[in-house]
């Protein structure tokens, strides 16, 4: 029987190589792994989640971001309060006698025609003066111009007495229109509503300090927010747009404070010296693992 030839052993400087091959390749795997240890690239606002992330333990907190977002909802939920203006009657009058200073101008100009003095007291400012006013306000005696001027006086005094809301003023300047005397012509009446009609206004106002005491009492009923999770429990899923109530919990839970979790990166290390460690013996070609096979299979599994 032939004698079995062993395979000669190989140099001691090319082993050495061989396993500063395998510490090389040990770091190289440390140093591509880093990355992607959690805690390393902590998410911020508007990022899109790569891969989910689980709770690491059971936590229940008060989210200050979901209660001031529930707080604010309900503030804004609050209607404002308004309350009545006590001067935009007078405010409005004082307006009133301006305009008809003005539509006395007009009349009163002898060097105007009636067509003339009709086109301009159409275009009074603050005014609504229909063609049919205007002819009628235009050929008024001076007795019914008197008596016109006090029907409007009286009239819009009379309607912006008491409360009228921004909705409800086409509803007040109908009611005004009922207030007028019997005495009035039909012409007479289309050009006081031209007159009258954008006088009418709201005499409500907004009260601020009010407003926001009754909003404040609506944030500090709301009560606050408790968010849980439990072991496991996915904080933001894969595809998911950060926002400011997900960095919070990830806060909270400790997951995105941009601190290496050692037990992670220990068996990222671990991992990473036995794939050094293979490789070195593959290159070694140590007996025990010489042989086409065995490196194939080798180098498969790495």
């Amino acid at each position: 029987m032939a004698a079995r030839t062993s395979r000669p052993a190989q140099p001691r400087p090319m082993r050495r190589r061989s396993w500063w091959f395998g510490v090389v390749v040990a770091l190289l795997l440390v140093a591509a792994l880093f990355p992607v240890y959690p805690g390393v690239r902590p998410l911020r606002e508007g990022a899109i989640v790569a891969r989910a992330i689980p709770a690491p333990r059971d936590l229940s907190y008060e989210s200050e971001v979901r209660t001031d977002a529930v707080r604010k909802q309900a503030a804004d939920a609050v209607p404002e309060v308004v309350v009545l203006d006590t001067t935009v009657r007078d405010r409005q009058l004082a307006d009133l006698e301006r305009v008809l200073r003005e539509v006395d101008k007009v009349r009163r100009d002898a060097a105007l025609s009636a067509s003339a003095k009709e086109s301009a007291l159409r275009v009074i400012p603050g005014t609504a003066i229909s063609q049919e006013g205007a002819a009628a306000l235009s050929v008024l005696t001076p007795e019914r111009w008197e008596a016109l001027t006090s029907e409007l006086r009286a009239v819009l005094g009379r309607t912006l007495v008491g409360a009228v809301a921004a909705h409800e003023v086409d509803q007040a300047k109908t009611r005004a229109a009922g207030f007028f005397s019997p005495s009035l012509s039909d012409p007479e009446r289309a050009a006081a509503r031209g007159l009258l009609s954008p006088l009418i206004i709201t005499t409500l106002k907004v009260d601020a300090p009010r407003t926001e005491a009754q909003r404040k009492q609506a944030r500090e009923n709301t009560p606050p927010v408790v968010v849980s999770f439990t072991r496991g429990q996915p904080v933001v899923d894969a595809g998911d747009l950060v926002g400011p109530a997900a960095i919070e919990a990830l806060d909270r839970l400790g997951v995105n404070d941009g601190a290496l979790r050692w037990p992670v990166v220990a068996a990222a290390a671990v991992a990473a010296a036995v794939a050094g460690m293979a490789c070195a013996l593959v290159a070694a070609g140590i007996p025990s693992l010489a042989g086409a096979r065995r490196r194939l299979l080798f180098a498969l599994l790495l």
